[in-house]
């Protein structure tokens, strides 16, 4: 009897370890489930006119770049960071990659101009693996990839590809990933991703191109940040990258701004007819520029033709947008977004411009701090200097 009540405790217990979990794996299994449902936004309902409140900014930190005849930039392209080094690339003259402290200050600079072995003819963009410490080069004109140590920036290896590159990205220690505008593959459909094994440069291609896929669009398409994203120009939806997969991660519904299929088909591609249709303006197209922190995901979009910044909190599913934002942090409207690093939202912004927003900044109310931080910034940069980074960290929603 005693042998049985201790065989009835025990099953009892293990029926209740079994029922919690079970109970803990549906929830995860749920959670995920829910995770890799695509995030919805109507934007057909949005206002331009919208503003973001700089009361969602919690902290904002400027890096002015150091400007001699060694470093010159005329826009930064790309920046990453990296045991706080900033590695950027000029969005118009790249050749090299220049590297900067975590104050501003011109370190070095990795890469050098040519067509011989170690060589590029222009940078078009570049990666870094931070596990085996080393920088990735993209040169599209040579369809090269070039490697360098990060330790002393010399020259490791390189290779080319069979198809024309726009962008890429270090989808894991074996496989990159690239964006293609033009695959060339006369036997059969163009795709826009692509995944190479490094190991013997065999590729796979995901999302076969409709007309929505042409050749205008932004010079990046695939932004890394705690996760990859993937956005063509004019699609109503953005994808995302992962090691073995592409798949819808955020859909929009343009409402009747979004560019007709039926004129897209027409266009067949041609440069000068997307131009006239583009002109017309009123689309609703441009997703881009789209980074994820712990707590949030950021992008642009062009809403019918005027550039929005977006702010969506994972944690609420709220999210704010606008074409501008309130008080002394409206330059801010003129910021483009690069990179994500300990969770600050990290973007650049021409000296120039930044110097002309100085009597708008003035005349803003708002946050008095936010104000002061600008005109101390303000005053020890020149027009002519290189650009300005600048380091946002939001509140919680």
């Amino acid at each position: 009897m005693h042998l049985q009540k201790k065989n009835l405790k025990q099953n009892i217990l293990l029926l209740f370890l079994f029922l919690v979990f079970t109970g803990c794996d549906q929830k995860i299994i749920k959670k995920q489930a829910t995770d890799n449902n695509p995030i919805h936004f109507d934007v057909s309902s949005w206002k331009k006119s919208e503003k973001i409140s700089d009361k969602l900014i919690k902290r904002i930190d400027y890096i002015p770049l150091e400007t001699n005849d060694s470093c010159l930039i005329s826009g930064i392209g790309k920046l990453l960071i990296h045991d706080d080094m900033l590695y950027v690339l000029d969005n118009q003259f790249g050749k090299t990659i220049l590297i900067f402290n975590k104050k501003g200050r011109y370190i070095n600079s990795i890469g050098s101009y040519g067509k011989g072995r170690g060589e590029s003819l222009g940078i078009d963009d570049f990666i870094i693996d931070k596990n085996d410490e080393k920088l990735f080069i993209l040169d599209r004109t040579q369809r090269k990839v070039l490697i360098f140590k990060l330790k002393d920036g010399t020259f490791h290896s390189e290779f080319y590809v069979k198809f024309l590159p726009h962008n890429f990205i270090m989808v894991s220690d074996n496989t990159l990933g690239f964006y293609s505008k033009f695959q060339g593959n006369k036997q059969g459909p163009d795709y826009s991703i692509a995944f190479l094994n490094l190991e013997d440069k065999s590729c796979k291609w995901f999302l076969e191109k409709d007309e929505y896929d042409t050749r205008i669009g932004e010079p990046f398409s695939i932004f890394q940040s705690k996760k990859i994203y993937y956005s063509s120009y004019l699609k109503d939806v953005v994808y995302r990258i992962t090691e073995d997969d592409v798949f819808p991660a955020i859909t929009f519904n343009f409402g009747e701004s979004k560019f007709p299929s039926d004129r897209l088909k027409k266009c067949n591609n041609r440069s000068s007819d997307l131009r006239k249709l583009f002109n017309e303006g009123g689309w609703t197209y441009g997703v881009g520029d789209i980074f994820e922190n712990d707590n949030f995901i950021t992008f642009k979009i062009k809403l019918e033709g005027e550039r929005n910044n977006v702010i969506y909190s994972k944690r609420t599913g709220s999210y704010f947008y606008g074409s501008n934002y309130e008080g002394a942090l409206i330059f801010l409207r003129m910021t483009k977004f690069l990179e994500v690093n300990n969770n600050k939202f990290i973007g650049q912004i021409d000296s120039n411009i930044f110097k002309k927003m100085k009597k708008l900044v003035i005349e803003q109310g708002g946050n008095s701090e936010f104000k002061n931080q600008y005109l101390e910034t303000e005053e020890i940069v020149s027009a002519g200097s290189n650009p300005i980074v600048i380091l946002i960290e939001y509140n919680k929603f």
